[in-house]
């Protein structure tokens, strides 16, 4: 069990050795006489997630044999709430059954919590997140080997050290506005470090809100957008790649899309 905070370098401490156990040829070999076969799995959150970590490996096992894909399995966000289980079921019928993860032996879960399935074969299973609720330690407990380790960053509870925090005091929703236009304004013209121009992401409570606000600010002449889990999956991958890009540069978000 790896726990570190967001931007404390989970996301390495997995696929740097993944990475290795592939290379050196300790998965058993990546390819047979029918094609390849996926040595390690990773399991994300969300579709988002998984295709940050496709990126993050093919960076890090650049100019190597190692070849990484993206599975994803679409879920109406209705029935949701009634098949809380979907996933789990459907990464044990993956593992289990599927045509190309006979050689599957290590499985990581990444801000995801979904070792309560049966994977007999999986040799080795590990789970990051940067945060780990009292009722999801019990159930690792219960579901790893007796003797499993359980690493921190020294960074328990805290909020990464490249973090900048402060509480911004106002009165109403107004006050609130005001503030926020009030910053965004003084920023404008402002560029990061690296030259490129500031960019600004807003979490609200609610959808309608993101997009309240992303209208408010692009009539006050900002480049700014917004985005939530009800919106096609291609037309947010492209919003967040102008907020990336820079043609963007306030995105607006509801909680619920914090991570897409």
């Amino acid at each position: 069990m790896g726990h570190a905070e967001t931007g404390g370098g989970k996301t390495a401490a997995f696929v740097l050795p993944k990475l290795h156990y592939i290379i050196m040829g300790l998965g058993g070999g990546s390819r047979d006489s029918k094609g390849g076969r996926f040595i390690a799995l990773v399991v994300a959150s969300t579709r988002g997630i998984a295709k940050q970590l496709f990126d993050s490996f093919r960076k890090h096992g650049h100019q190597t044999d190692v070849k990484c894909c993206v599975l994803t399995v679409k879920l109406q966000g209705s029935r949701i709430s009634r098949t809380s289980t979907k996933g789990v079921m459907f990464l044990s019928e993956l593992v289990e059954h599927g045509p190309h993860t006979k050689r599957t032996r290590q499985l990581v879960s990444n801000e995801v919590h979904a070792e309560s399935c049966s994977l007999s074969r999986i040799e080795k299973r590990q789970t990051f997140s940067a945060t780990f609720p009292p009722d999801v330690t019990d159930l690792e407990r219960k579901v790893l080997e007796n003797n499993y380790v359980k690493v921190f960053n020294g960074a328990r509870g805290r909020a990464n050290a490249r973090v900048k925090q402060e509480f911004v005091q106002a009165s109403g929703i107004c006050g609130k506005n005001d503030k926020l236009f009030g910053m965004l304004e003084e920023q404008r013209d402002e560029l990061a470090k690296d030259g490129t121009i500031m960019r600004t992401l807003i979490f609200v409570e609610t959808k309608k809100q993101a997009d309240f606000v992303a209208l408010l600010l692009t009539e006050k002449n900002m480049k700014a957008a917004s985005i939530n889990s009800d919106r096609p999956q291609n037309e947010r991958e492209r919003v967040i790649k102008q907020s990336r890009e820079g043609t963007v540069h306030v995105l607006g978000d509801g909680c619920v899309s914090t991570r897409v």
